[in-house]
């Protein structure tokens, strides 16, 4: 992945640093008004001091507004809002399991970034946070890949239960933005809520055909102690989508459009399929595989490709 990356000079989206467990997209940093920024965390250095159980999180700006973004706030280290909302992986935009946050206050809650891929049509790259729910879980990935022309993501989250313990699989996703979803057609939008010039949203749908359903909530449990930092905290808002039932194991495809000002969001739509779910959008067509060793295959602006353990690749 590196030398494609290389070779595509100036024009390089997106950048992973390693030793720290960060990667970013940046699609016009030089124009915050036309930018989508993507931050996201999946770290070796585990849920200790001041870092959190979060492995695999994200956050996402559109035009200049950052419309996805961990909830929460810092007010008095270990608190009980602290310690028990921003420090679970519930509180952040990350995949929890019947409810059951990462490993917190743990140097064995580790991840990682791995198989970085970049050419002038998408970017990829692998969050791999086995360890940081090895205490529920056998396996826990996302991979993320990002079509340059389509300002589309599609997020893979690999789910495997650890033997004889299924789980309801749940992803949650925070905004201070106004929030709807539909139940029926496993959609949701974020629309800024400050009245931007750019009117930036965010178009997101589950691939998940399954009985499923959402949970839309506000504030905290426990809430910040109001009046500590001398003002009230502006509210949040947490949007979780859950299976409807225990399962063992899961490949859920996730597609977040974005929108804003000039710029709509790309056309999309998708089906099931026997052993797979697939997405359309305009020059790109993404099918997940439920099961085997390939997880997914794509085909962008006619080329193909392949997604499995060892990152992406184009095929012939």
């Amino acid at each position: 992945g590196r030398e494609e990356t290389a070779s595509l000079g100036p024009e390089v989206m997106h950048k992973v640093f390693e030793g720290a467990g960060w990667a970013a997209i940046r699609t016009s940093p030089r124009n915050p008004d036309d930018d989508i920024a993507f931050i996201f965390r999946s770290s070796r250095f585990g849920s200790v001091s001041h870092a959190h159980a979060n492995n695999n999180d994200f956050i996402l700006h559109v035009a200049g507004t950052a419309l996805t973004t961990p909830s929460g706030y810092y007010i008095g280290y270990g608190s009980p809002h602290h310690a028990t909302w921003v420090w679970h992986t519930k509180s952040h935009n990350c995949a929890t399991l019947s409810d059951s946050s990462q490993k917190m206050r743990s140097f064995e809650s580790t991840g990682e970034i791995v198989n970085s891929f970049e050419n002038d049509d998408l970017v990829y790259f692998c969050g791999r946070a086995d360890a940081s729910y090895s205490h529920v879980a056998e396996r826990y990935r996302r991979h993320v890949l990002y079509l340059k022309d389509q300002k589309a993501f599609v997020l893979i989250d690999e789910f495997v239960a650890k033997s004889g313990f299924p789980a309801c699989y749940q992803w949650n996703i925070h905004t201070e933005h106004h929030v709807t979803m539909s139940h029926e057609d496993r959609t949701f939008a974020i629309d800024d809520a400050y009245g931007s010039n750019r009117q930036p949203k965010l178009l997101g749908t589950m691939m998940y055909p399954e009985n499923c359903y959402w949970t839309l909530t506000d504030g905290w449990d426990p809430p910040p102690a109001v009046g500590v930092m001398g003002k009230d905290v502006p509210n949040q808002h947490h949007l979780k989508f859950s299976t409807g039932s225990l399962i063992e194991k899961v490949n859920l495809p996730v597609i977040l459009r974005a929108e804003w000002a000039e710029n709509p969001a790309c056309e999309f739509e998708w089906r099931r399929e026997e052993q797979a779910n697939t997405a359309f959008l305009p020059n790109a067509e993404i099918s997940v595989f439920t099961d085997g060793e390939e997880l997914a295959k794509a085909m962008v602006k006619g080329c193909p490709y392949t997604i499995n353990d060892n990152g992406i690749a184009r095929t012939t």
